[in-house]
């Protein structure tokens, strides 16, 4: 089990996410979706939020149909709530969005384990990366993240990946080494492919 499979750890985080675990525990959202195996992704589990980041939670279903009348039924009062289908990740994915209070979730669904969807597979990298790197990665990350950078985009930035980042960011997956990087290094540097 990793730590991400549970969010108690919010609770002695960052300001911001502990606001989220408030969030997530006071509108039951976790409980309402647990039967899509759902987990909070994004940059709040590992701290490199900026203002206006929103909350994102993935989930897998079997019944895509039944899927959507769920979420449509349980969230379709909430504020600015909108719900779009995609295929760019690869096979159907349905997401939800909508405010709540000053935050903005997004809950994505495929039928695709939890655990072999992209987002939740770059949640491990990444946090993988911060362990390794610390604090002043993750500072870069923030600045570039400020600067109009996806989360995904900051990582290869700094470590210099070239390519799509969000299949570039999985040739660091399965423990494979991760690039050097050094705290002087601000990510300035183009990278091939972009």
């Amino acid at each position: 089990m990793n730590r991400f499979e549970d969010i108690d750890y919010l609770k002695g985080g960052t300001a911001s996410q502990q606001e989220v675990y408030d969030l997530l525990c006071q509108g039951r959202y976790l409980e309402q979706l647990q039967h899509y195996s759902v987990r909070l992704t994004g940059s709040f589990p590992i701290a490199v939020n900026i203002p206006g980041s929103d909350v994102d939670l993935v989930c897998s279903f079997s019944d895509g149909a039944g899927y959507v009348r769920h979420l449509e039924q349980s969230f379709g009062q909430m504020p600015e709530f909108r719900m779009r289908c995609t295929d760019k990740f690869g096979s159907e994915a349905w997401i939800a969005s909508f405010k709540d209070g000053n935050l903005l979730l997004e809950i994505f669904g495929q039928a695709l384990p939890v655990g072999r969807q992209l987002s939740y597979r770059h949640l491990l990298i990444e946090d993988r990366v911060l362990r390794k790197y610390g604090n002043e990665f993750r500072a870069a990350v923030i600045s570039l993240k400020r600067r109009g950078a996806s989360t995904e985009e900051a990582f290869c930035k700094l470590l210099g990946l070239p390519g799509n980042p969000y299949i570039a960011l999985l040739s660091l997956e399965n423990n494979a080494a991760l690039p050097p990087w050094l705290p002087s290094d601000t990510g300035d540097r183009p990278v091939h492919g972009k």
